[in-house]
């Protein structure tokens, strides 16, 4: 059963979905990957400089609320065996056709993050950014 609250989130997505099939094709950048650098100022770099010094080839990982797709993608980059969730399923299928395009593979769902429905202890790592505002 949807809540008001996820349906409101579901309307919310449904919106963003429209955005990005507008624009078509997706673009990411690597440098996340690719260099040492960083960005203080910026909470990506920092998970991301951690992640990479973390064992995740061939780990399981887990992104709630996954959005487009972009950390499953960088995730999949950095060896792991990704699934993803997000409630929306028109986010999801946009994922899904960014993973497609950038080659990388992984397992997406169309699920809460208040009720989700993978077994305990499956995971080696979960990836949950910018989605507690929406929770």
């Amino acid at each position: 059963m949807v809540t008001n609250r996820q349906r409101s989130e579901i309307e919310y997505h449904e919106q963003m979905a429209r955005q990005y099939s507008a624009v078509g094709e997706y673009s990411i950048s690597y440098d996340l990957l690719d260099t040492h650098r960083s960005r203080w100022w910026n909470q990506s770099w920092a998970m991301y400089g951690y992640l990479r010094k973390q064992n995740l080839k061939y780990g399981k990982v887990l992104v709630v609320g996954c959005g487009s797709g972009v950390d499953v993608i960088y995730l999949a980059k950095l060896g792991a065996d990704v699934y993803a969730c997000d409630i929306s399923p028109d986010m999801i299928e946009i994922a899904r056709s960014f993973a497609m395009q950038e080659k990388v593979l992984a397992h997406f769902e169309v699920m809460p993050a208040e009720s989700m429905t993978y077994p305990d202890g499956f995971f080696d790592c979960i990836v949950v950014r910018d989605v507690l505002h929406h929770i």
